[in-house]
């Protein structure tokens, strides 16, 4: 899932575009943390089901096209 603003202008006479894009992006991955169900499994001999994996950030971008 992702969340954003986007803006894009024509400069002078048509020549270039110019877009600015900030977007907010959040992943999950349910049940896919298998490096913590490993630990929890050989180290603290804890019998715990593999956690999901959560992703999330910022993403700017600017771009010019002429």
């Amino acid at each position: 899932m992702n969340i954003g603003l986007a803006w894009g202008s024509y400069l002078g006479d048509n020549d270039c575009y110019l877009s600015l894009k900030a977007t907010y992006d959040f992943n999950v991955y349910y049940i896919q943390n298998m490096m913590r169900y490993q630990s929890d499994q050989f180290q603290s001999d804890v019998g715990a089901c593999p956690s999901n994996i959560y992703l999330h950030g910022l993403n700017v971008k600017a771009e010019i096209n002429f």
